[in-house]
């Protein structure tokens, strides 16, 4: 096999001199080693080979004419099919052709940002767009929040040497924050639903069989940014007559939405920090350091919420666990109103992520009814239960994920709490008695780590 290998990547391919020159001209674009190096369809169009085939078709199917781009018209008509005025179109075909690059500031803590130097995008707009003017659509992508400018100018000045960032990626704003909603305030519950409904159409556009669709969640971008105007809303999101109980209902779906969304969100950072790094250079060919920065691309994901600021590890621990230390959350102080005051143990069994492989953008995105709180938590802590805790009743052990090691907060710091609680919500354990009178007398242990390895 590695011969095989070798001879397809080393070894040059050999055409027949009885091959017609116009096919082997295309063949030897097509199949060039260096992937960077072969021809974009548009390219292809242009050999004659293929140019004469898409005249002929023209020729024999004039109703479907306006359906394409003809190649003998001038060089406007050939440009790409975006719509001139549509930011999101802009962006969407940008990020299809052009390779971004890493803009790296600060000398003490390094802030990243992923994005384009001026003089590529005037480029590209000047190839695949020549009647706009450069700046003016720099400036919508600019004031349609699709850009923003590394040093926060919101006009353009000396845009050819200027670096703009995607917004949707910036460090250190809540994701639903890159523009400010302007709207009336709504209901929280019905921007969830709404939030929930379009997530979910995306999330099945991008997934098949718990497994991501890497080509496809890179072509549905667009409708990603898309959804990204309706969580906005949220900004400006009431809870006018809420109980403490629809508080945490309602908290309990805004952590399984911006559990998918920063995934999505770490997806595409990934995949265009990715190809920035393929180019083996950082904007202007080296690091530039302009000033000191405070976050990167992993900073805590938040969103602005009724006027507030939560980052997902204040809704985890502040809200959900009822203000206790955990991830990035070092508590809040008493009285903190956004505490709802209502403890349940075992809410770390909804937090998957810290104890399943899966990626969470293949995670159900799932909606709690108020009324069905408790029997959906329930539902959690029984399968957590079913599928990582084990007795062993021959060595006298309980064998649990460590995962609950991070959460003895729950239980008041005391093993036998834990133990009760998983005893409790086990099935099929007759002497539950007998396990907790050998624990204390020290004759029944615990074992952390996963059942399943």
């Amino acid at each position: 096999m590695q011969i095989v290998f070798e001879m397809i990547i080393n070894k040059p391919y050999e055409l027949s001199n009885d091959v017609d020159r116009d096919i082997a001209v295309l063949l030897e674009k097509m199949l060039n080693k260096d992937p960077n190096k072969r021809p974009s369809i548009w390219d292809l169009a242009k050999l004659p080979i293929i140019e004469e085939k898409i005249n002929q078709f023209y020729a024999e199917h004039p109703d479907e004419a306006n359906q394409f781009i003809k190649l003998n018209q001038d060089k406007s008509e050939q440009s790409t099919t975006i719509e001139e005025d549509n930011p999101m179109q802009i962006l969407f075909e940008m990020s299809q052709t052009l390779k971004p690059s890493i803009l790296t500031q600060g000398l003490i803590r390094q802030v990243k940002y992923i994005g384009y130097s001026g003089q590529e995008i005037f480029d590209w707009i000047k190839k695949f767009n020549p009647k706009k003017n450069p700046q003016d659509v720099i400036q919508l992508l600019m004031d349609n929040s699709k850009f923003k400018s590394i040093t926060g100018q919101t006009t353009i000045i000396n845009s050819v040497n200027a670096f703009y960032c995607f917004s949707f990626m910036f460090p250190s704003i809540p994701a639903n924050a890159i523009q400010q909603y302007k709207g009336a305030s709504q209901d929280l519950d019905e921007i969830i639903n709404k939030i929930i409904k379009r997530f979910k159409l995306f999330q099945k556009k991008v997934t098949k069989q718990k497994q991501i669709l890497n080509d496809q969640i890179i072509l549905c971008l667009k409708e990603y940014l898309d959804i990204l105007h309706t969580t906005w809303e949220l900004q400006k999101a009431t809870m006018i007559d809420y109980s403490n109980a629809d508080k945490f209902c309602s908290f309990l779906n805004l952590y399984h939405i911006m559990r998918f969304h920063k995934a999505v969100q770490q997806y595409y950072i990934h995949h265009f920090r990715s190809q920035a790094q393929q180019r083996n250079q950082h904007f202007l060919g080296k690091v530039i350091q302009l000033f000191t920065g405070v976050s990167d691309f992993d900073s805590d994901f938040s969103y602005i919420i009724g006027g507030l600021t939560y980052t997902i590890d204040e809704i985890k621990h502040g809200i959900l666990r009822n203000n206790k230390s955990g991830g990035s959350f070092s508590q809040w102080p008493v009285g903190e109103n956004r505490n709802v005051g209502i403890d349940i143990k075992g809410i770390f069994t909804i937090f998957k992520e810290e104890f399943s492989q899966e990626n969470p953008i293949t995670y159900e995105i799932e909606i709690v009814e108020k009324d069905q709180v408790q029997k959906f938590l329930m539902s959690k802590i029984k399968q957590f239960i079913k599928q990582y805790v084990c007795i062993d009743i021959y060595d006298n052990e309980l064998i649990i994920h460590p995962i609950i090691q991070n959460y003895l907060n729950d239980f008041n710091k005391s093993n036998r709490n834990m133990l009760e609680w998983v005893l409790e919500n086990m099935d099929k354990v007759s002497n539950k008695t007998q396990i907790l009178k050998q624990f204390d007398q020290q004759e029944f242990y615990f074992r952390f780590k996963d059942p399943n390895l």
